[in-house]
Parts: structure tokens; sequence; C-alpha cells
């Protein structure tokens, strides 16, 4: 068996984030890692969970048969006890493959600041992240400025999404 998904959104739920999730963001990271990976991206987002399903259950399956974990950070990110298991369970697998450090420099977790994020906790703050706290409009038109300073940043950050992508470890059973 193998990985089924390159990446995990993690995001605190709410319908207009998803929104802008599936209109925005997916869109454009699928468009950018494609021309990085040279193969179709697969992102898992909860609102792929069918009905009837063990919700808890369905989650750890996503997260641990995803290469790598976006979580998309606001203030309140780390109040939702889902997002903070899918950090630290992230986190934990760095540790346990050793990542993130001077032999294998890609952790398995690239943060997104979609939020004021000025007091993140030191003992996350080592990570580099990328913002776009300014891209973050959930009625943003496809056509607007902050939508083209959107494609940009991802286009940017492209390249090490799909390092850490490349970088990931050999997928196991968890």
């Amino acid at each position: 068996m193998s990985y089924e998904y390159d990446i995990f959104l993690s995001y605190q739920r709410n319908p207009e984030t998803l929104r802008w999730i599936t209109q925005h963001l997916v869109p454009l990271l699928n468009l950018r890692l494609k021309l990085e990976l040279g193969r179709d991206l697969s992102v898992f987002i909860d609102e792929n969970i069918e009905s009837g399903t063990d919700w808890p259950l369905e989650l750890a399956t996503a997260l641990s048969n995803s290469r790598i974990l976006i979580p998309l950070w606001t203030r309140t990110y780390f109040n939702s006890p889902w997002c903070t298991e899918e950090f630290s369970h992230m986190i934990a697998r760095e540790k346990e493959t050793s990542r993130r450090n001077t032999e294998n420099r890609y952790g398995l977790v690239i943060p997104v600041i979609i939020h004021d994020c000025e007091t993140l906790s030191k003992d996350i703050s080592h990570i580099q992240h990328f913002e776009i706290r300014r891209c973050f409009n959930v009625r943003m038109s496809r056509e607007s400025p902050r939508a083209e300073e959107l494609d940009e940043i991802i286009g940017i950050q492209a390249s090490a999404i799909a390092n850490a992508i490349y970088q990931a470890p050999q997928w196991r059973p968890e």
C-alpha cells in the first residue's frame, strides 16, 4: 500500500472557510503542484467524508495516509481539538521519522497563516510558514487582485511544497 493523499488540509471548520478552500486554494494548489510534480495532486479535505461513516476514524485514516499536512492557521486554530490533534499527529510523525533536521530539512507540516497569528506559541514558531492572510477573503472573486496575489504566492511556494511531498517518508501503516 502507499499514501492515498499528498496533502491533508487542516482548518478550523466553518462553511465560508470551506467554500474559500474549495473555490480558491485547492484549485491553485492543484494547478501549481501539478506543474512541479508532473502528476495530479491528491488533497484530503474533510468535506469528502461520506455521511454515516465514523468521523474520527475517517480523519485518522486520512491523516495517516497523507504525505504532508498543511494547517491553515488562524488565531483560534489551536482552540479546536480536531486541529490540535491533526497537527500533533503529524509533528509526532516528523519526530519518529527524523524530519526537519540537518539530514532531512523538509518537515511534514507546512503551515499557512490565513488570519492573525501574531502570538504563535514558541513551541511552533520555529516552523517556517507562509502567509496568505491578505488573500483569505470568503467573498473573493476569481478575477480579483487578491485572487491573483494568491496565485502568485502559491506559485512561489509550490516548489517547497513539492519538495516536502517528495521527501515524505516511505508509507507505513500506523
